[in-house]
């Protein structure tokens, strides 16, 4: 390793000058300085490393295989930079460590050295990783050899999956010679062979130098004889018998009959064995409101045609009661007491009474979920229930009974059909002083087709979602108003660092239906609030009429809904350092409008929000507090009537509270 070194000469000083320095401190009644450390004796901080001649791996990998790091801008701000001291020791095993980086991957003659370089102060090092790769390794010959008999052999180089691998593996013919990819590929046979029906395959990757090979091609360096460059490749595939289903042993079960824990499987005795099939009966299992727990394994058996299963559950109690809460500045609090119980009947049923409430909504429900329909990817629930809500623009109180049809159509999508029918009574405010309130009674029919697509499984979301719902009303006459509702929401989400993300949002609607026709405000769309278009309270965004007090003085605006929304949220959500764990922050721009209908859009222009806010991630979810700005409000959104005073800053912003990220 070359190092090289330099530091700054310092002109000496008398002793009499530096007695005089310590004694002015006491003469003047002053604390002395603490002592100053000496920057000659202090090892540097490493400020930058470089990485030089890496062709094939880019800088962001590499840095990854060493130890050396360099501080954040954080710690570089708050000068904590201790940890960051330059060891020339561990910057020469971080060389070494690159180096069997590429040999493990090819490159047999690569080198690295490590060249610290420290600047004129001597407090601030650089250190550049300079590769030499060399020539890699090639696989001039692959070739799977199958021990099994000529139709099993046809069957499995028939096979489409099959054929894609063997052109595709990380040891095909013409691709670099990698020895850290074995597991890989005999991971990969394996499992194909597994999807194929064989329960118990052998996989074995042999790599032997190739000796005729040897001399094909002009070497552009010098190398070690004893080095060999071209590979040939044989994977070798014992498949076994092809086996299917005989037996199962179910173990764990404590009140679940065992033919209820069977059919969530989706798998039947005679079934060809398929380890996806095994994963996806594993996860059916999971997914039953009874069960905590699954597994589905092979024990030990004779490895033959026939297969035994042993499938072991754990049970939920029986019976269990749970309560939550959750506080934000939209419903100031809001609580949920529900009581379960499983296995009704004894046929795997739940059933559940819930009542939640907070100062905007307030429910109470029971529930009956019927797990299985017509296969274990299907759910039936029924829910009577009576519900009441206190919105800026109106109150509203409903009873009626609900029922839905959901199917899992893969692990990322799921489909619903409900119909409901709701017995409804809203108190709509006027803005007429003579008229301050009006009650409207009216009855819903409807049908609802919905789906759910989910890209990304981790908890957190990243990818697309997707979210379309399609609202029939009235289609027989039996509903006080016939209408068709589509609305989409659309949410993706862009990983930019292991501590950052994008998250943007789109959330649609339109009604139509008989354009003469005036809903009532429950059914209409409204934008604005703290999951919402930020800036503005709940509601908030969009058409407005004044309000009157009872001396027919303005009092203030009411939001009146439309029948056309269209609203947008991009948020950049970014963690702080781990020494801050849990917490975080976000910047944020949201938009949006409500129309009263699709044809008058061009009468409203989309109006704009912006700002920022705080994330703590607490064990009951994310804690978040946004502050949004009105970007162009109109005089309504200021509560202005008949007036042209200037509107003061407070009037643009607001506050948002609560449990949970905004989208």
């Amino acid at each position: 390793m070359r190092t090289h070194l330099s530091f700054c000469r310092k002109r000496a000083v008398s002793p009499f000058l530096w007695a005089l320095f310590l004694c002015l401190p006491m003469l003047f009644g002053m604390t002395p300085l603490p002592h100053q450390p000496d920057p000659e004796k202090e090892p540097p901080v490493l400020y930058q490393i470089r990485f030089e001649g890496n062709i094939t791996y880019p800088s962001l990998v590499l840095r990854e295989q060493i130890a050396a790091a360099t501080p954040s801008l954080r710690e570089r701000l708050f000068r904590r930079v201790g940890a960051y001291t330059v060891d020339p020791d561990e910057l020469q095993k971080d060389a070494i460590r690159l180096e069997r980086f590429y040999r493990r991957r090819g490159f047999p003659n690569a080198v690295v050295v490590a060249d610290l370089r420290v600047k004129e102060n001597g407090r601030r090092a650089s250190v550049t990783f300079r590769v030499e790769e060399g020539l890699a390794q090639r696989i001039v010959r692959s070739e799977i050899v199958i021990h099994a008999d000529s139709a099993t052999e046809n069957r499995i180089r028939g096979d489409r999956a099959f054929v894609a691998l063997v052109n595709n593996h990380a040891m095909a013919e013409g691709k670099r010679y990698q020895p850290i990819f074995t597991t890989d590929v005999t991971g990969a046979f394996r499992s194909l062979l597994e999807e194929m029906g064989y329960p118990w395959p052998e996989v074995e990757v042999v790599a032997e130098a190739d000796k005729e090979a040897e001399g094909d091609g002009e070497p552009t360096e010098p190398r070690a004889e004893s080095t060999p460059m071209r590979f040939s490749v044989t994977i070798h595939l014992k498949p076994g018998p092809v086996s299917e289903i005989h037996s199962f042993e179910v173990t764990g079960q404590e009140h679940a009959p065992e033919s209820i824990i069977l059919r969530q499987t989706g798998l039947h005795k005679g079934d060809r064995f398929s380890a996806s099939d095994l994963r996806e009966a594993q996860r059916q299992l999971y997914a039953h409101p009874l069960f905590r727990f699954a597994t589905i394994t092979l024990p030990d058996q004779p490895r033959d045609s026939t297969l035994h299963l042993h499938v072991r559950v754990r049970e939920y109690a029986l019976r269990t009661v749970s309560a939550s809460a959750g506080v934000g500045n939209e419903d100031i609090l809001r609580g949920e007491v529900s009581w379960v119980h499983r296995n009704v009947a004894g046929r795997g049923y739940q059933f559940r009474v819930s009542t939640r409430a907070s100062f905007i909504e307030q429910q109470f429900s029971l529930e009956t979920l019927i797990p299985y329909v017509f296969n274990n990817r299907s759910q039936f629930v029924s829910t009577p229930f009576v519900e009441r809500k206190k919105e800026p623009s109106y109150d509203l109180f409903s009873t009626g009974w609900s029922n839905r049809l959901i199917y899992q159509i893969d692990r990322r999508a799921t489909a619903s059909l409900s119909y409901e029918f709701s017995i409804n009574e809203e108190l709509s405010k006027e803005s007429t002083v003579e008229l301050p309130e009006t009650e409207i009674d009216y009855n819903i029919s409807s049908f609802v087709f919905s789906a759910f697509y989910s890209e990304g499984f981790r908890r957190n979301p990243s990818g697309w979602v997707i979210s379309p719902t399609v609202e029939l009303s009235g289609l027989f006459g039996e509903s006080t108003y016939s209408f068709q509702k589509v609305t989409a929401d659309v949410r993706y989400f862009l990983p930019v660092t292991p501590f950052a993300t994008i998250a943007a949002r789109v959330y649609t609607g339109i009604i139509s239906g008989s354009p003469d026709t005036e809903l009532p405000s429950d059914l209409l769309y409204f934008a604005g609030g703290t999951n919402s278009v930020r800036g503005w309270k709940r509601q908030f965004l969009g058409p407005k009429q004044p309000a009157f007090d009872e001396q027919s003085f303005f009092d203030r605006y009411l939001p009146v809904g439309g029948k056309a929304s269209f609203t947008f949220n991009v948020e950049w959500r970014q963690q702080l350092h781990e020494r801050f764990r849990g917490l975080g922050f976000a910047l944020f721009l949201d938009g949006g409008q409500v129309w009263p209908s699709f044809a008058r859009i061009e009468e409203r222009p989309v109006q704009f929000g912006a700002g920022g806010g705080l994330r703590y991630a607490s064990p009951i979810g994310p804690v978040r507090i946004d502050i949004g700005y009105m970007i162009n409000p109109t005089d309504e959104d200021l509560n202005r009537y008949q007036t042209s005073a200037e509107a003061a800053l407070i009037d643009r912003i607001g506050i948002h509270f609560s449990i949970g990220q905004a989208f």
